[in-house]
C-alpha cells in the first residue's frame, strides 16, 4: 500500500519509524515541512516507550537513546500539595509489589501501618534513595528494572528521525480535496499532487486532514479543567537531576517538572476562565520566588476525542486524534498503543485485507475506550478535596463525572479497589496506578483496610516479614550494583 504521513513531530517521526521497521513492504512517505514549528516541550512518558527497546525487529541502543534523545530515566511521579497545601505522595510507574493480584494488599498493609507508602513498591525504594536502577560494571552502563524516560521532544524526534528511511516531502499542505468522506489528494506547496491509500494524520492540533471528514469531536472540557500552558524558565536551576516528574498543584491549575539532560521543562497548566497569563506568571514568581521567569510560549488546548480517529482512508494519531491534558503522561502513551494495535491488527500488506470495516470499527471503538478510560483516571487527581478557592472549588462539586469514575471512588471508599474493579486491556490504567492516586488523596480509610485484610485472612507478621525482605533485597541490590544517582547518570552519559 502506498501510505502518506502528514506531519512531522513527535507523532509523525515515531509512526514513520514504526512502520518502516514493521511493515518495510508499505511504500511510505512523510510530508514534513521545515516552515512548521514542533509543539514538543520536555515531556515525561510511560513505560509503554521503554517496551520498544525489547524488541530486536526495531534495532535501537538504550544508551545510544539517551545521549541523543536527551533523555533521563523515569521511575514514578511525585505528586505535591493536591489534597492540600505540604501534603504529597509518590505514584510509581509499576505499582507496588501486589498489584498484580487481587486485593493490593502491600500497599493497603502500608496504608495501615503509617508506613512510607512508596516503599510498598520497588521504584518507591529507588525515589527514597534518590538513585535510578542503573549501574557501571566492566566499565559499560547496566540497568535492570522497569522504568521509563523524561525526554526532550525535539531531540527525540531528531533521533527517530536520524533511524528511519522514507521519502520526506518538505513543503506544506495548500489544499486537501475530499468527496464521498474520503481524501482524494492533498496539493502541495509546490503543487505538487499527493494521492496514497492511506493518509495518516500527524499535525498535531491543527487536525488537518481529520477534520475534513466526518468524525465526532467529544469534548472532555468538563471533565478535565485545564485548557492553556505557559512553558517557562527559571533561573535558578542546579545541574541536579532527579528521577521522577514533578507535578505541583497551584491556585489555579499545576506546574510539571520534567528533568532531560541538559534542561528542566516547567510549565503552568490551568484555565484560562479563573485566570490569565499574568496572574499564572505572578504565581510561578512566587512559588519559586524568582521575578526573572522567563516565558518561552503560550499553548492553547482543548481537552477531548474524536470518536473515530479511523476515518475512511484518514488515520489520526498524537494530538490529531485526542488530547487530554499534560498530566499523567497520556498523550505519547495513547499514541504507541494506537501504533502497536496498527501494525499488529489493522495495516496488512493489501488494500482489502486492511479495509475491513469490522476491522477498523474495532479499532475505533478500542482507542475511544482507552481515551475514555484514561480521562477518568487523569481527573481523579483533581479530586482531592481542595476547595480552596473557586477553581478547586468547581472541580471537586461541578465538574462532570462518569459513571465509572463515581463507581470507582464509591468502591475506594466503601469496600477499598481491587483489579477486577478494573477492565485489563493493552494499555489501560489498572489497579496498579490508580490505587497510588486514590491512597494519595486520601480516599482508603484505615478502619475499613483493617476490616477487608482479615476478611481475606491476611496475616499481618506475614506480610510484615515479606515487606522486611523486600527492605533487605533491596538495600542488598543497591549496594552490591551501586546504584547512580540522576545526576552522576546524567554526567556519566556527557562524557561518552
Amino acid at each position: 500500500m502506498k501510505i502518506v504521513i502528514v506531519g512531522g513531530g513527535t507523532a509523525g517521526w515515531l509512526t514513520a519509524f514504526l512502520l518502516s521497521k514493521k511493515q518495510p513492504y508499505q511504500d511510505i512517505s512523510i510530508i514534513d515541512s521545515s516552515k512548521i514549528p514542533y509543539i514538543g516541550v520536555g515531556e515525561g512518558v510511560t513505560g509503554t516507550l521503554s517496551d520498544l527497546f525489547l524488541d530486536p525487529s526495531l534495532e535501537l541502543d538504550e544508551i545510544d537513546f539517551l545521549i541523543k534523545s536527551w533523555a533521563l530515566p523515569k521511575i514514578g511521579i511525585l505528586f505535591k500539595n493536591w489534597s492540600g497545601e505540604n501534603s504529597y505522595f509518590f505514584s510509581p510507574l509499576e505499582g507496588s509489589t501486589t498489584a498484580k493480584k487481587n486485593l493490593d494488599a502491600n500497599l493497603f498493609y502500608h496504608l495501615l501501618s503509617d508506613l512510607d507508602l512508596s516503599k510498598s513498591s520497588i521504584s518507591g525504594h529507588y525515589f527514597v534513595n534518590n538513585v535510578v536502577p542503573y549501574y557501571i560494571e566492566d566499565n559499560t552502563l547496566k540497568w535492570d528494572y522497569y522504568k521509563s524516560y523524561h525526554i526532550d521532544a525535539h531531540k527525540f524526534v531528531e533521533y527517530f528521525k536520524s533511524k528511519t528511511k522514507i521519502k520526506v516531502l518538505d513543503e506544506i499542505v495548500k489544499t486537501i480535496e475530499v468527496k464521498n468522506n474520503k481524501i482524494e489528494k492533498l496539493i502541495l506547496s509546490n503543487n505538487e499532487s499527493i494521492t496514497a491509500d492511506v493518509f495518516i494524520d500527524c499535525t498535531g492540533m491543527q487536525r488537518l486532514l481529520i477534520s475534513k471528514l466526518k468524525s465526532n469531536w467529544i469534548s472532555f472540557e468538563e471533565s478535565l479543567p485545564v485548557n492553556e500552558a505557559i512553558i517557562f524558565k527559571t533561573k535558578k536551576d542546579s545541574d541536579n537531576r532527579f528521577s521522577h516528574s514533578i507535578s505541583i498543584a497551584m491556585k489555579n491549575g499545576w506546574i510539571f517538572e520534567i528533568p532531560t539532560r541538559y534542561k528542566i521543562g516547567r510549565g503552568y497548566v490551568y484555565n484560562n476562565v479563573f485566570t490569565n497569563e499574568n496572574n499564572a506568571l505572578k504565581e510561578i514568581k512566587e512559588y519559586y520566588n524568582d521575578n526573572d521567569i522567563e516565558v518561552i510560549k503560550k499553548i492553547n488546548f482543548s481537552a477531548g476525542v474524536f470518536q473515530d480517529t479511523w476515518v475512511s482512508n484518514c488515520i489520526s494519531l498524537g494530538l490529531s486524534s485526542s488530547f487530554l491534558e499534560p498530566l499523567q503522561a497520556t498523550s505519547l502513551h495513547i499514541l504507541l498503543v494506537s501504533l502497536k494495535k496498527l501494525v499488529a491488527n489493522c495495516l496488512m500488506p493489501t488494500i482489502k485485507e486492511t479495509f475491513i470495516p469490522v476491522s477498523i470499527e474495532k479499532y475505533n471503538k478500542e482507542i475511544f475506550k482507552l481515551n475514555n478510560d484514561l480521562k477518568d483516571f487523569v481527573q481523579i487527581t483533581y479530586l482531592g478535596n481542595r476547595k480552596d478557592n473557586v477553581f478547586w472549588n468547581y472541580i471537586n462539586h461541578y465538574s462532570y463525572k462518569s459513571e465509572r469514575l463515581i463507581n470507582i471512588i464509591d468502591l475506594a471508599k466503601s469496600r477499598l479497589t481491587r483489579s477486577s474493579d478494573f477492565e485489563s486491556y493493552d494499555g489501560c490504567a489498572d489497579q496498579s496506578i490508580w490505587n497510588y492516586t486514590l491512597a494519595g488523596l486520601g480516599y482508603f480509610n484505615k478502619k475499613i483496610i483493617e476490616r477487608v485484610l482479615i476478611h481475606n485472612q491476611f496475616d499481618f507478621n506475614e506480610l510484615d516479614e515479606i515487606r522486611f525482605k523486600l527492605n533487605y533485597d533491596i538495600k542488598t541490590n543497591m549496594v552490591k550494583k551501586n546504584y547512580l544517582t540522576t545526576t552522576n547518570l546524567n554526567n556519566y552519559l556527557k562524557n561518552l
